[in-house]
């Protein structure tokens, strides 16, 4: 089975800031995303999350960028592993359920705040 960085078919988008990620059952914080796109995302978290594990997430949205706060989606972990800071966790979800205007707003947020890095 190809690891998940042969099984990416989209670049990420390494974040100018951090988005906090709620979990959206109780409002309690998960953690923050280091990267995103439209099929998942890295969320640097203290939390210990199992591979597999689902949730139903609401993403904040930085305050200047328009009426909506968050973005609604369900996402499956697909790996976890220690951060540098061994004080943290960087778990790899992947986009389960999301409305399409959600997705819509997910690419706003690539093209808009983010910096993108080309692979070389």
């Amino acid at each position: 089975m190809p690891d998940i960085h042969e099984r990416r078919l989209l670049q990420r988008t390494n974040l100018a800031l951090y988005l906090k990620v709620l979990d959206s059952r109780n409002n309690t914080s998960l953690g923050n995303i280091i990267d995103i796109n439209v099929c998942g995302f890295l969320l640097l978290t203290k939390l210990t999350m199992q591979e597999e594990a689902q949730y139903r997430v609401k993403i904040e949205l930085p305050e200047n960028f328009g009426s909506d706060h968050f973005i609604e989606c369900s996402a499956v972990v697909r790996r976890a592993a220690k951060s540098i800071n061994p004080s943290f966790n960087e778990v790899g979800l992947e986009i389960s359920t999301i409305t399409p205007e959600a997705r819509e707003l997910v690419e706003q947020l690539e093209q808009q705040l983010l910096l993108k890095f080309s692979p070389n």
